[in-house]
């Protein structure tokens, strides 16, 4: 082969190498711009995971103490917490229910299939499994969603 057409071989040889590290050196960034992303978002979730628990938990043992206190009036009553999906998207609150009440709340929900009733401990429960899934990634495309949201599936 002639020295100049070696050499112009060389240079566009060159020219294609450079391209390709280019496009490979941006695929990289892509991918590592979309996993820190990615894992900011999976921080936030978890994030506003942990101040819903403790909100959850600063009411239940509100009620609970409530429950104490006032024994007469309480008699036979426990705190459950209750999930409900309202015009702005999924709320809760912190209900008091009689101890049997494990019959009335399965029938509750045929009634209305939008209530979601869950003793505290199985909530506390499943919101650390929910917490160790969103950790995980297996809620990767439910990033932008909100907690109660996901809580509320998980209740199904």
């Amino acid at each position: 082969m002639e020295p100049s057409k070696l050499k112009a071989r060389s240079i566009a040889l060159a020219k294609e190498a450079q391209n390709l590290a280019t496009i490979i050196s941006h695929a990289t960034l892509d991918k590592t711009c979309t996993r820190i992303v990615t894992s900011l978002l999976r921080l936030k979730l978890v994030a506003e995971l942990d101040e819903l628990v403790t909100d959850i938990e600063q009411k239940v043992q509100h009620e609970e103490e409530e429950i104490q206190t006032f024994r007469f009036l309480n008699q036979g009553k426990e705190v459950w917490v209750e999930f409900s999906k309202i015009d702005r998207g999924i709320g809760y609150n912190i209900v008091k229910l009689r101890s049997e009440s494990e019959f009335f709340v399965s029938e509750m929900r045929h009634d209305d299939p939008s209530l979601r009733y869950v003793k505290p401990s199985k909530c506390a429960n499943l919101t650390q499994k929910l917490r160790r899934d969103i950790l995980d990634g297996l809620y990767d495309e439910e990033l932008q969603t909100s907690v109660l949201k996901l809580v509320y599936n998980t209740l199904k």
